[in-house]
């Protein structure tokens, strides 16, 4: 049957309302009450506009996969495998992280744990360990990590015992 311009105040449907056009995974839209996997209901559609909240606990999105506390991605470059992941319980995103080993992690209480890193501006702090080192200018001013010192030119120093 064909219902034209019909108000429908409430209605129950039996099992699936659909489009004409409906192809699973490529075209048209469905509304399912039970699908496999779905026992709670079952929509699909290629375009949507929500105007208020969306919760999801599983999922994807955007290439991420959605977990109940998580967002996670991974993409592989030179053979090699890479996650970022977005801890909403632990409050850090990181990528590729193991603490004291690999990767990196940023946490929501401003500290940060990274392997290298490539600073193109001024590097500030009020206190600081380098248990390696330090080698500024590449070996122009070099701090040993016994404490020696190593200068390429040293010009008007004042040395007080």
């Amino acid at each position: 049957a064909k219902i034209v311009d019909a108000a429908i105040t409430n209605a129950k449907i039996g099992d699936t309302i659909q489009s004409d056009n409906y192809s699973e995974g490529s075209q048209g839209w469905t509304i399912e009450k039970q699908k496999s996997g779905y026992p709670n209901g079952y929509a699909e559609f290629n375009d949507a506009i929500f105007r208020g909240n969306i919760t999801a606990t599983t999922g994807a999105i955007g290439g991420w996969d959605i977990a109940s506390d998580t967002l996670k991605a991974d993409y592989t470059t030179g053979g090699t495998t890479y996650y970022l992941t977005l801890d909403a319980t632990n409050g850090t995103i990181e990528g590729n992280f193991a603490t004291g080993s690999t990767g990196w992690q940023i946490a929501a209480d401003g500290s940060v744990e990274f392997n290298d890193g490539n600073f193109r501006g001024d590097i500030t702090g009020s206190t600081g360990t380098f248990s390696g080192g330090i080698n500024i200018g590449n070996g122009t001013f070099v701090v040993n990590s016994q404490g020696g010192v190593t200068l390429s030119s040293i010009t008007g120093f004042h040395i007080t015992p």
